[in-house]
């Protein structure tokens, strides 16, 4: 068995032009884009589109990265500017109905009664704002460092530390009467 090759060695054979390194690349790091994708677009569908974009456009770009060792951050960076492009985008197209549908949806406080504990935990991120879902995606579902958190977000690392913080705050909050069907689950 052959270890795997090291990003920054995928990254530098990538750029001299090999598509099987890039293949290697979106491979390992496909569940990371489409997790961040799905979490903010909230859609299935629309996140395995986004994350196929997200890596076209990492594939022609891909000449731009000045540090391989950083391949992870910079791909993030996209998936995320692009996920919310889409997002942006939409929320322009919406129009009169689909806005009062998305106002009503956004404000339902409790989730229904059969949801498990990772449903109530994801129907709760979904009701945050935009940075604490991101902050809080980044950080414990794709377990990216602090550093990392703040290359990808473009907040100083100190301050990834304070923001994670008031947004761990915010889902504490959301997940407010939730506590003994969370601990049932885990117990």
């Amino acid at each position: 068995m052959t270890a795997e090759p090291a990003v920054s060695e995928l990254v530098e054979r990538a750029k001299s032009g090999s598509r099987e390194a890039f293949g290697r690349l979106a491979e390992r790091y496909g569940d990371l884009v489409y997790g961040l994708s799905l979490r903010i677009a909230r859609d299935t569908d629309m996140a395995e589109d986004l994350s196929q974009e997200t890596f076209v456009k990492a594939f022609s770009k891909l000449h731009t990265l000045r540090k391989p060792e950083s391949f992870v951050s910079w791909l993030c960076s996209i998936a995320r500017r692009t996920a919310l492009d889409h997002v942006r985008k939409g929320k322009r197209e919406l129009t009169g109905l689909d806005r009062t549908l998305e106002i009503e949806t956004a404000t339902e406080d409790d989730p229904p009664a059969h949801l498990t504990g990772s449903k109530i935990i994801e129907n709760a991120l979904m009701k945050l704002g935009e940075r604490d879902r991101e902050l809080l995606t980044l950080a414990y579902y794709e377990e990216l460092s602090l550093a990392e958190v703040g290359k990808i977000l473009d907040i100083p690392e100190g301050n990834v530390r304070v923001y994670l913080y008031r947004a761990r705050q915010r889902l504490r909050k959301k997940l407010k009467g939730f506590e003994d069907d969370l601990l049932q689950q885990i117990g």
